[in-house]
């Protein structure tokens, strides 16, 4: 059974629910919280995944981070959407006594061959460590992440990772940006098939570039925004082979994240919801264990 696209409804606000919301936005996160500083990723007021386990750059192995032998297999692989994810796959894979690795690269998708212009050091060698892994593990279930490629995220020449000679002939630098993430979506997704592998993916997740320290002490409604209704090229592409491909399921989280109407909201149940517009705190993340769950169980490869 494939999943594609969205599962849960988000709450809509009508009424003297909605004065309710006018009267929220008007408060700030120190209101709410208590919180005296802004969550970071690194510093005093650290509140992130801590994960160095399973990073690529580190030089680290495949991070073991549950150890049940007789559990299902479950592989996480992705940037560091992946790694933000990794402590809720966590909760849940020890309610559910899993057998869990992980395995991450800052900046570098799952998607091999997509290469982020600013590392193109790093994620050939984070690529090359995924398919390694992969074979490695031989999970029952992998579990990607990443942000989303735009056409300034892709790198035009990729003759140095001919490993993979399929995706690097000689017509692949004549392709457009959305051509070469079809075709490297494909051969990444048939790759986990084809090792054994359902395959769940995490679309992107909403992103907003706010000076959000500064938010602290500002009303919500100035530090909230819009959730972008509009699919992207790669959401089309996942979602296109979630409906052809049994092995491949596709999850929008946007209204896990974002479960208030249509508004991302800083603070979402009296917990400060982002570092940096791109990252969950952990204490979010973590507080998403049950609805997540849900999410992957619908997806009918958790049985």
């Amino acid at each position: 059974m494939a999943s594609v696209g969205g599962g849960v409804t988000p709450v809509v606000l009508e009424g003297e629910q909605e004065g309710d919301l006018y009267a929220l936005l008007e408060r700030t996160p120190a209101q709410l919280t208590g919180a005296n500083g802004w969550p970071e990723i690194e510093g005093p007021n650290r509140d992130y995944g801590d994960r160095e386990c399973g990073r690529v750059e580190t030089g680290s192995e495949v991070c073991h981070v549950v150890d049940n032998i007789n559990g299902m297999k479950v592989l996480i692989l992705g940037d560091s959407t992946a790694e933000m994810w990794s402590p809720t796959l966590e909760t849940i894979a020890r309610s559910r006594d899993w057998d869990l690795y992980f395995m991450w690269s800052a900046g570098c998708g799952w998607q091999i061959g997509l290469v982020d212009v600013n590392r193109t050091r790093t994620c050939p060698d984070a690529h090359a460590a995924f398919v390694a892994t992969i074979d490695h593990v031989q999970p029952d279930v992998t579990i990607v992440s990443s942000l989303a490629h735009t056409d300034n995220r892709f790198v035009r020449r990729f003759e140095s990772l001919g490993a993979w000679p399929e995706l690097f002939n000689s017509d692949f630098n004549d392709l457009n940006p959305i051509e070469k993430l079809d075709r490297s979506v494909s051969f990444s997704l048939g790759y986990i098939v084809e090792a054994g592998s359902q395959v769940v993916v995490f679309e992107p997740t909403p992103i907003n570039r706010f000076d959000y320290p500064t938010c602290l002490n500002r009303p919500l409604a100035e530090c909230s925004f819009p959730v972008d209704r509009r699919v992207l090229a790669e959401e089309t592409l996942y979602r296109y082979h979630a409906s052809v491909n049994s092995a491949v399921a596709s999850l929008d989280l946007t209204e896990t994240i974002c479960p208030l109407a249509d508004l991302c909201m800083p603070v979402v149940d009296g917990k400060i919801s982002t570092i940096d517009g791109i990252h969950m705190t952990k204490s979010y993340a973590d507080s998403l264990s049950d609805e997540l769950g849900s999410r992957l169980d619908g997806t009918g490869y958790f049985d």
